[in-house]
């Protein structure tokens, strides 16, 4: 379910308007490209839904 949310154009791979698009939605609108790209390259590549649930899970277990 919260990957569906955050891949806004549903292809699969969550980008950085795709988390652009979520922040705007939740009222934080002057997100930085800066954190956005931190957070993207935590993925090491393209951030698929298997990629999604590894990074989710590492930040629930600390």
């Amino acid at each position: 379910q919260a990957f569906g949310c955050i891949d806004q154009d549903r292809d699969g791979v969550i980008k950085k308007q795709d988390l652009k698009e979520t922040y705007a939605q939740l009222g934080k609108l002057n997100v930085k490209d800066e954190e956005l790209d931190e957070m993207l390259n935590e993925g090491k590549g393209p951030i698929n839904f298997t990629v999604f649930l590894s990074l989710f899970g590492e930040k629930l277990n600390g």
